[in-house]
C-alpha cells in the first residue's frame, strides 16, 4: 500500500508539471527539523512541504497524544494518510462509531476522498501520521457531533 501512496503522488506530480503549474520543489527535511505547532485536542502538526491551506501539493504530520479522540469531520480535498509511529483507530461516517473502527498500526495507509466523513481514537499510545494533500484543505465538523 506505501507504493500506492509513492504512485499516486507521481501521478499527480506528473500530471501537475504536464498541465503548466508549479510542480514540488526539491526539499529535504530530517525529522529534528521539523517545526511542531501545537493545535487543539491535544494535537500537533508540522509541514513538511506546501501550505494546506494554498492549491497544491502539502505533506504535513501530525502527532496525536495518547487519549485522543477526533470527532467526525470532513476535507475538502482528497488526502492519503500513513502511519509513521504509534497506533490508532480510524473509522468512516458521520457519527463516531467505534464498532466501525479499524486498528492502523505504523506502516498503515488509509484514503480520505473529498467530503468523506472520518473518525478516530488513539487509544494505547502517541502516534504520527503523515497527510498528503492537493490543497486547498480544510476541516468541518459533520452535522451528527458525538
Amino acid at each position: 500500500m506505501p507504493a500506492l501512496c509513492a504512485a499516486i503522488v507521481c501521478v499527480s506530480v506528473v500530471a501537475t508539471a504536464q498541465s503548466g503549474a508549479p510542480v514540488v520543489p526539491r526539499v529535504q527535511i530530517q525529522p529534528d527539523q521539523l517545526r511542531w505547532v501545537a493545535g487543539g485536542n491535544g494535537i500537533q502538526t508540522a509541514a513538511v512541504l506546501g501550505d494546506p491551506s494554498k492549491p497544491g501539493i502539502y505533506v504535513t504530520r501530525l502527532r496525536f497524544a495518547r487519549g485522543t479522540r477526533i470527532a467526525p469531520h470532513l476535507h475538502p480535498d482528497e488526502r492519503v494518510a500513513v502511519v509513521l509511529s504509534g497506533s490508532m483507530d480510524f473509522g468512516y461516517g458521520d457519527s463516531f462509531d467505534e464498532s466501525a473502527l479499524t486498528h492502523m498500526v505504523a506502516g498503515s495507509t488509509w484514503t480520505e476522498p473529498p467530503n468523506t466523513a472520518h473518525f478516530a481514537l488513539v487509544k494505547d499510545e502517541d502516534i504520527v501520521i503523515q497527510v498528503t494533500g492537493i490543497g486547498p484543505s480544510g476541516s468541518r465538523p459533520t452535522a451528527v457531533r458525538n
